[in-house]
């Protein structure tokens, strides 16, 4: 009794599978018969174009076979409108036709052609008619008929007028969308660098006033000012003609470290670094005694005045 439950729904399943897809097939015969565009209609049923052509031309053997009903005959020309034609001619390949595109072609031709382009266009894809028709309707060659389409296809297939063409109004639409986001991150993108340029400038003047603040407490400092101490650290330390041990311990100062091994630090160059240094700092110079240390203040007190802070 299951299983027969089971089957009864699953065929139900199926019909009612059947009807949606007959109602699609419906409309989209319907929407061509009123003069629709076949692609336009299977896009808005999303529907195949291949498939809606297999399914209309083949007989699936509703009728029985002494009632079989004649068909016209019916080739690969019978399924295209004008609109596919003129988008195969253009971009070289099927395409959907998209909804406006009437409204869209009459636009891109008064745009992009010349009246003599848009009267062989109508003519040639409106009117479905061969270029020996159109040249003696307009009196001309047939190649000047062909030349006139081909400058006018030429010209349609730039970018702004060729993508409006194969996507429709909604293109327009989203490129519209495109360049207001791209207004709005330009706004916000100057109003950055504004706001970075603000801060810069305020960074700048805080350095600026440091700046000022320490050469006011400089000057308020007695002993060397800031002209000496700079020509003072442009003298080597050779100039104070120390002795051979204590030169040796200003070019390779070692202090004991925590565990007392000794750990090197960078050599004294320049009289300079040695005047700002204490008697504290310097008498942790390893092999640097008290009679190298006396030597050294007494150079620096008698040769430049400078006298070491403890």
């Amino acid at each position: 009794m299951a299983d027969q439950k089971s089957s009864k729904e699953t065929r139900f399943e199926y019909y009612r599978h059947g009807k949606y897809m007959a109602e699609r097939i419906l409309s989209v015969c319907n929407d061509v018969l009123s003069g629709g565009c076949e692609s336009a209609a299977c896009r808005k049923e999303d529907i195949s174009v291949r498939w809606m052509r297999r399914f209309v031309r083949k007989d699936i053997g509703v009728d029985s076979e002494n009632r079989r009903r004649e068909k016209p005959e019916i080739t690969d020309s019978s399924w295209y409108c004008w609109e596919d034609a003129f988008l195969t001619d253009l971009i070289g390949e099927e395409c959907y036709v998209p909804e406006g595109f009437d409204e869209v072609f009459e636009e891109c031709l008064a745009r992009a052609c010349t009246m003599g382009e848009q009267k062989v266009l109508r003519l040639r894809y409106q009117e479905e008619k061969t270029l020996e028709e159109i040249g003696r309707e307009l009196n001309i060659h047939r190649y000047q008929v062909y030349q006139f389409r081909e400058k006018a296809l030429r010209r349609l297939r730039a970018p702004k007028y060729r993508l409006l063409l194969v996507y429709g109004p909604e293109y327009r639409e989203t490129l519209a969308e495109l360049q207001s986001a791209q207004a709005e991150y330009d706004r916000a993108k100057l109003a950055r660098m504004e706001e970075c340029r603000r801060e810069r400038e305020k960074a700048i003047a805080e350095c600026r006033e440091e700046a000022a603040k320490l050469r006011r407490q400089t000057e308020s400092i007695g002993g060397a000012g800031l002209e000496e101490l700079s020509e003072l650290d442009l003298l080597p330390v050779e100039e104070l003609e120390l002795s051979i041990r204590t030169y040796k311990c200003l070019k390779n100062p070692c202090i004991a470290g925590k565990d007392g091994k000794s750990v090197s630090q960078d050599p004294i160059r320049t009289i300079g670094q040695l005047s700002r240094m204490t008697r504290k700092e310097l008498s942790k110079i390893r092999n640097l005694g008290r009679r190298s240390l006396k030597e050294i203040e007494d150079v620096l007190e008698k040769t430049y005045g400078i006298v070491l802070q403890d």
